[in-house]
């Protein structure tokens, strides 16, 4: 049996070192595995059509239902989940701006149809992913027109 006690210094040092580098191993190896069945999507990247229609119907301006046409027109579903009216004023769809005043009360759903030649064009069936943003008047802001436009792009194939 290997006595510690009668080791040099520099065999102590060692074994510690081997210690350290074999439990920063199995750390490692314990991450990737995380990272691997969890499936981070910041880790991913890109945008799936699953994860876009979550996020943007959970929105604080929820886009419930969504085609985009390969003519370059629309139909939206837009749902305000603000706790009082809003007044969108315009919503940028890529890089389309749409001056389209609407109302929206707490919880309220509108359609918004957009003719074609209104967006940007794609092949049917190819898939798109556009920014969106939107202005609008927050009445409990002094009437300022405010942005909304978060990183989560709206993904879809063209019908």
């Amino acid at each position: 049996m290997f006595d510690m006690r009668k080791a040099p210094k520099n065999a102590r040092g060692q074994a510690a070192t081997e210690y350290l580098i074999i439990v920063s191993i199995v750390i490692v190896i314990a991450l990737i595995a995380m990272t691997t069945v969890s499936g981070f999507p910041s880790l991913i990247g890109g945008t799936s059509k699953a994860r876009s229609s979550d996020f943007w119907n959970r929105a604080d301006f929820a886009i419930t239902a969504y085609s985009l046409s390969s003519d370059g027109s629309a139909v939206m579903l837009l749902k305000s989940r603000k706790a009082y009216q809003v007044e969108v004023r315009q919503i940028d769809i890529g890089e389309s701006m749409i001056k389209e005043s609407m109302k929206l009360a707490p919880g309220e759903e509108k359609k918004l149809t957009l003719e074609a030649g209104k967006l940007a064009t794609g092949t049917s069936g190819s898939e798109y992913s556009e920014k969106i943003k939107f202005v609008y008047v927050d009445p409990e802001e002094n009437a300022t027109e405010l942005v909304y436009a978060p990183e989560m792009q709206l993904v879809g194939n063209y019908e």
